[in-house]
């Protein structure tokens, strides 16, 4: 199942996502590229107090990131595009 989430107040449950869903992929819609949900780029600011935002970077940052649990529903929607892959976690 896809799951989709944007900014701060997505923060925490995307955070939840990757813990949940090691061998899912990410697809950040901001930069175009795709993820593994385990990549190091994907979780370096954990949760937050979604009431007290820290003014630094979060783990949903400003993009949109679309969630996806296996790669074939992340090829069946993604798969015609043309998306850039992250190099270090190669998905």
């Amino acid at each position: 199942m896809r799951s989709r989430f944007c900014g701060i107040k997505d923060n925490n449950a995307f955070v939840e996502w990757l813990a949940t869903h090691p061998n899912g992929y990410v697809y950040n819609e901001g930069k175009g590229t795709l993820h593994k949900a385990s990549c190091r780029f994907m979780n370096r600011h954990g949760k937050i107090d979604t009431d007290n935002p820290p003014r630094t970077k979060t783990a949903t940052g400003t993009s949109a990131k679309v969630c996806y649990e296996t790669k074939e529903e992340m090829l069946a929607e993604l798969g015609g595009q043309d998306v850039n892959r992250c190099g270090p976690c190669n998905p």
